[in-house]
């Protein structure tokens, strides 16, 4: 498998959509950072893949996890920040990779 470029985490509250690319490598896999630079989804060997602020702080990671896996899964996550919580789903690639992505809203 080639490594993955893109990928949107899409809330499933509301459908608000936030946008990766690929950014480098952590720990010798490919880390994402979203386009606005204030989140990395990345891989560690304490954590796991998780979403991370800037400081370190782990804000999201995949509800079912092997803990080994060399891209982010595309499965639900959950974020947590600040009292909140969120579940998200993870989609590979563009959206204009994906044929059931309805467009933005």
């Amino acid at each position: 498998m080639g490594s993955l470029t893109t990928l949107t985490f899409e809330r499933r509250l509301d459908g608000l959509r936030y946008h990766f690319t690929r950014n480098g490598e952590r720990h010798g896999r490919p880390a994402h950072l979203r386009i606005d630079g204030q989140v990395l989804c990345v891989w560690s060997p304490a954590d796991g893949r998780h979403c991370e602020l800037p400081d370190g702080t782990v804000v999201a990671k995949p509800l079912e996890t092997i803990g080994e896996e060399t891209q982010p899964p595309a499965t639900v996550w959950r974020s947590f920040k600040n009292g909140k919580s969120y579940l998200y789903d993870v989609l590979h690639g563009a959206p204009s990779e994906r044929s059931e992505e309805a467009g933005e809203g």
